[in-house]
Formats: structure tokens, C-alpha cells, sequence
């Protein structure tokens, strides 16, 4: 009889080999980089299940404004008192106190992904910045729970029960407690479009809607608003410091401006002057190339976070200083591994610009300095790199399984002649085999799913074989488009002993050991 073991490795060669492609997809440079990454996302961004959300990466919870100190939930009713107007809905009274900078209970997000990402670049500190995003459900601003919802925003008294009485009172509802326990335990997203008030020309031009964060309940008390990062079904990109001035650019000749999404005046944003103490020149060395010419290497580490154009000049300075026919330097964060670098730049002499020029990849930028040439390569994942590496134990996040997912089903069966795959997954799922044949060398095919059985040709493989091996669901981001868009970009739409899904993973595939006799 064939008999089947089960055995999901956390880590092998395979996870080794993809790590690096999630690494680098969690990162984007430019506002091309962030809208081909985000094409992805477009059947959520058409059924409007899909929230964007942009601010530092230093600042690691979501929490709304008001949970952010203990004396504005403390004083959240006189707040909401004071600002209100009689003549609008709690919720538009909250949206316009938001947009006001008045501590609120909301969460800012987007349904427009540039809006996100140009709340994420307007920082005048040396930070990353972050674009959250969310795929959910969400529900009409008009709607029983989130009226409730809002309602505790006006409420001093913190018991539940004393506010549903009052809820219902006042609406003339029948809300029960054990609902109201409900609504308000978990995050509500608001409908886009369904906060409608003509005078809140921000919320209007930056196509903005709202959540709201649930609360922790204590003995029938509302004791604490629960942050957003608690929930695991979201994603984070990551855009570096360095990216923030160039984005800020491309997004202006887009029209997301300050003017235009906040009403106020475009002033280019000041960073902190740099000076002397801003790199720390490690290993220079210098040499000979092409056996007359002076070469100079060295790889500056920054003590404090440039964009380009300063690693730009100061690139410069340090060349110019050298005397060298050709520079090398390699600038590094400073705690970053080595080999984790931001950018690579080459300095030669103006004489040298044929010779350069020829043999420069596709991807380098050439800038003329001009008695100096420079070729210019940034790496794409230096962030995520480095983070992830002095991160080892951080938890992955992941989107939440569907209420619809499908159990995978997956067998190898032996016939007299070869090997069937027999499984429920779609035509044209890509997976990878690893096997052994009689406890021989390692080998490895891919597979294509043709049909509910599919022939499998193992190089090597004599009826009567034993047979050993694993079959992997490759990585969502890997396969086909149209088999993404079915099974989802984290696999949220898969479910079943085959899929593995941990918090020590930073990705979702699919893991099955055979050994057959």
C-alpha cells in the first residue's frame, strides 16, 4: 500500500530560495514601483474592500488620536461637546474634528493609494514611512453599527449598559447588550462615500473614509480602544527615507500636492543640515586599475538617514578628495549587515567616460558632475533586508483566512507505469517536487496542475521504485495572475493541513512529505 506522511519544515532550501522575493516585494523606491506593486489588489480595489493607510514606520501602533493619550479618552465627550454642530450626524462631527486635528476615535484611510502614499512621504523627520493596507469589509456610515459605534464618542459614562440605554432612548432602537457587545469588540470599517458632507472639502479631495477601532469591555465597562495592529490581516510596504524627496516630486506632477489635498501652501520640506560627522569611512583602500590608473575604495556607513541627492553630494566631495582616476564607494546604513547597501556609487574622470559608460548594466543612473562622472546602481531591498535580518523572531502578518476558503486536497498516487497527482487545486497551479528514487541523490521537477489527476514525470523513475519526497505549493506572488486572483495573494482563500500559515513565516505556501512503495 502507498503510504503517505505528513511533515511541514519551516525551514529547507525551498523557503531559503524564496525569502528574498518577499523581502524585496515588501519595499518600494518609487511611485511606479508602489503602483505595479499594488496591481495585485485590483479585484479588491473593485469590489471597495480596499484601505490604504500611510505614516512613519517609528510609529508601530495604529491607534486613533484620541487612545494616544489617557487624558484625551479621559475628556473624550467634552470634546466631541465642544466641537460639535448641532446640525450634523456624530459621524460627520468626528470626520470634520478629524480632519481639524481634534482627538477622535477614527482612523484615517484612503481608498486612493497615492493619497496614502503622500501622507506617508510629508514628514519632515529622517524616517521611514510605511503604506498599510487593508482588504475588508465594510459597512454604511448610515448603519446601526456604526451610529453605535460613534455614539460612545459622546458618552462620559463608560458603562456599556448605561450607553445602550441611552442609544436606544435617543434613536428610538432596540439594541439588545449582547449586540452591542458585538458591534463594538472589533474594527469597523466605513463604506466610502457614505460619510457624505459637502463642507468637508478634505475628506472630498483625498477620497478618505474612516475606521473604527473596537473597544476591550471589562465588567459591562468600556476600559481601552484595541489598536489595529493587533489584527494580523493586513500588509505593510515599506518606502526608505532615502525614496521620500523623489516620490514627493513624481507625486506633485500627479497633482497630490499640499495645496490640493490639505488647502495649505507647497513649501519643500527641510530636513536637518548634514555635517562632517553624518558617514563613517570604513576599510578605504586604494589600488591600481587596469594596472595605471588609481582606484579608491570605501564603504561610507550613515550615522543618520540621506536621501539620495545628499549621498549625491557627499559621494562627491569624498571622490574629489581622493585624487583617484575611479572611485567606489558603498554606502550602508549604519547596523545594517554587510552587504545590505543603499546604493553603489562609481566616480570616474570625465576621460573615462567612454570606457564606463560601455559597460554599465541597464539599471545604473549616470549623473555628470562635471569634471567627475557618476554611475549610480541602488539596490531595491535594503530596508526590508536589514529589518528583517535584525528581526529574526518579528511576527508575520498575514490576510485572515476566507469564510470561503477551500480545503486543499492533495495525494500521489502509484500506478503500474508512473506517478498521479490527484487534487482539487485549479488548472494551472504552479508546485515543485523534491524527491528521492531508492534513498538516491535529491532531484526536483515542477508540476503544472492539468486536471483532478495529473501524470507526474520523475527523471529516473522504474515502476517498483521507492519513492520519497516533498510537493510544494509554490508562493502566491509565483503563480499565474488569474491563479492568484483565485486563491488570493496570501492564500487567503486556501485552508487545510496542506497550506502552512504561522506567524514565523513571512509567507504562505503549500507543504506536503510522500514516500511511497
Amino acid at each position: 500500500m502507498n503510504k503517505i506522511e505528513f511533515k511541514l519544515l519551516s525551514t529547507d532550501w525551498f523557503i531559503k530560495e524564496c525569502r528574498w522575493i518577499l523581502v524585496k516585494e515588501n519595499q518600494v523606491n518609487s511611485v511606479k514601483d508602489y503602483l505595479d506593486y499594488l496591481k495585485r489588489y485590483t479585484k479588491y480595489g473593485a469590489s471597495e474592500n480596499l484601505y490604504f493607510r500611510g505614516q512613519l514606520s517609528k510609529f508601530i501602533d495604529m491607534k486613533p488620536s484620541v487612545a494616544r493619550k489617557n487624558e484625551y479618552l479621559k475628556n473624550e465627550a467634552k470634546l466631541y461637546k465642544e466641537n460639535r454642530n448641532a446640525n450634523k450626524s456624530i459621524i460627520q462631527n468626528l470626520a470634520r474634528m478629524q480632519h481639524d486635528g481634534v482627538p477622535t476615535r477614527l482612523l484615517d484611510f484612503t481608498t486612493d493609494p497615492l493619497v496614502a502614499l503622500f501622507f506617508a512621504t510629508q514628514e519632515s523627520l529622517r524616517e521611514d514611512s510605511s503604506i498599510y493596507i487593508f482588504i475588508r469589509p465594510n459597512i454604511d456610515a448610515n448603519s446601526l453599527e456604526i451610529k453605535f459605534s460613534s455614539f460612545i464618542a459622546t458618552q462620559q459614562n463608560r458603562n456599556l449598559s448605561t450607553i445602550v440605554n441611552k442609544f436606544n432612548d435617543d434613536f428610538h432602537e432596540s439594541l439588545s447588550l449582547t449586540r452591542a457587545k458585538e458591534i463594538i469588540s472589533k474594527g469597523l470599517f466605513i463604506q466610502p462615500n457614505t460619510v457624505v458632507d459637502e463642507e468637508n472639502k478634505r475628506m472630498l479631495k483625498q477620497k478618505g473614509t474612516f475606521a473604527i477601532p473596537g473597544n476591550e469591555i471589562k465588567d459591562d465597562k468600556i476600559v481601552e480602544i484595541i489598536p489595529f495592529e493587533n489584527d494580523g490581516s493586513y500588509e505593510e510596504v515599506v518606502i526608505p527615507f532615502e525614496c521620500h524627496e523623489e516620490i514627493r516630486k513624481e507625486l506633485e506632477d500627479r497633482g497630490y500636492t499640499r495645496e490640493n489635498l490639505l488647502g495649505e501652501n507647497n513649501e519643500e520640506i527641510q530636513y536637518i543640515n548634514t555635517d562632517k560627522n553624518v558617514i563613517q569611512l570604513i576599510n578605504p583602500r586604494v589600488t591600481k586599475f587596469r594596472g595605471y590608473q588609481k582606484k579608491y575604495s570605501v564603504t561610507a556607513v550613515t550615522n543618520m538617514l540621506l536621501t539620495y541627492s545628499e549621498m549625491q553630494k557627499i559621494g562627491y566631495k569624498i571622490a574629489l578628495k581622493s585624487k583617484a582616476d575611479v572611485v567606489w564607494i558603498w554606502f550602508k546604513r549604519d547596523g545594517a549587515p554587510n552587504g545590505i547597501n543603499i546604493v553603489t556609487q562609481q566616480w570616474f574622470k570625465r576621460a573615462l567616460k567612454s570606457f564606463f559608460i560601455n559597460i554599465d548594466s541597464e539599471d545604473d543612473e549616470i549623473v555628470d558632475y562635471g569634471e567627475l562622472i557618476l554611475s549610480e546602481n541602488r539596490q531595491d531591498g535594503y530596508v526590508c533586508s536589514a529589518y528583517y535580518y535584525n528581526h529574526p523572531d518579528m511576527p508575520a502578518k498575514h490576510l485572515a483566512v476566507s469564510k470561503n476558503a477551500i480545503t486543499v486536497n492533495l495525494d500521489i498516487k502509484k500506478s503500474s507505469e508512473f506517478l498521479t497527482l490527484c487534487t482539487n487545486l485549479l488548472k494551472g497551479t504552479k508546485l515543485f517536487i523534491t524527491y528521492k528514487i531508492n534513498g538516491g541523490e535529491e532531484r526536483s521537477t515542477s508540476v503544472t496542475v492539468q486536471d483532478a489527476k495529473t501524470i507526474i514525470i520523475l527523471e529516473g523513475y522504474q515502476p517498483g521504485d521507492q519513492v520519497s519526497g516533498d510537493v510544494t505549493l509554490i508562493v502566491s506572488i509565483l503563480q499565474d495572475k488569474n491563479i492568484m486572483d483565485e486563491y488570493g495573494i496570501d492564500y487567503e482563500n486556501l485552508t487545510g493541513t496542506f497550506i502552512c500559515r504561522s506567524e514565523k513565516e513571512s509567507m504562505v505556501y503549500g507543504r506536503k512529505h510522500f514516500f511511497i512503495k
